[in-house]
Formats: structure tokens, sequence, C-alpha cells
């Protein structure tokens, strides 16, 4: 199991290898597709990447809001269309945004992106 500042138990190449045993070919090319900087271009089918896409872009244009408002620029010009709303990031991207630090900030979204992993994974793909 994952946890959160802790080493993973795994290598992501055995855990690539377990899941090629485990996976049909297309789940597998799924997987091998997602990217924690993912091309916000492609379309996918599979509506728990499309969820995730939706909301990381959130999360993005609400740290983009928030660095532009204290830089005095116009954000607009960096913002991506959103396709859903997730009214949880306005407190933590604020949260993130307001840390005392740039560590303390990417821990903040470590923890963030880690939760959201969680919570998806305890919910019917569906």
């Amino acid at each position: 199991m994952l946890v959160l500042g802790e080493k993973p138990p795994i290598s992501l190449e055995k855990f690539m290898d377990s899941c090629s045993t485990w996976l049909s070919d297309s789940e597998y090319k799924i997987l091998q597709d997602t990217s924690l900087l993912p091309d916000f271009e492609q379309i996918s089918k599979n509506k728990v990447v499309n969820r995730w896409k939706n909301w990381e872009t959130c999360l993005r244009n609400r740290m983009t809001i928030a660095r532009a408002r204290d830089l005095n620029k116009d954000a607009t010009s960096y913002i991506q269309e959103e396709r859903d709303y997730f009214s949880e990031i306005e407190r933590e991207a604020q949260e993130a945004y307001s840390a005392n630090n740039p560590l303390a900030k990417e821990k903040i979204l470590d923890e963030i992106f880690f939760n959201v992993v969680k919570k998806q994974s305890e919910m019917s793909p569906a």
C-alpha cells in the first residue's frame, strides 16, 4: 500500500510488470498512457482518466490564478478549459499557495494529489 511520505513498496518497473500480468492489453495501454503531466489535447474514452484530467485542470487553474494575482498579472491566457468543477479545490489551492515556503507548498500539493488518487481508487471506475 502506498503511504504519503514513505518509499513505495515496489519499483515502477516491478509495478508495471505486475500490471501487465493482470490487465487486459487495452487496460495496460491506458495505464502506460497515464502521466502526471497529461496531454490535455488527447481525449480519453476512459471515465476515470477523464475525471482525473478534469480535476487536475481545475487545480492547476486555481494555482495559476493565485500566482497571477500575487504578480499583478492577467491569468486569462494561461487558464485551460474546465469541463467540471470541484468545490474543494478552492480551499486546497489557497492552502497550498499560501504556504510559507516552496517545499511546504509542494508537500501540500503532494498530499492533495495523493488524497484524490486514494479517493479515486476507492470509488467504482464507472
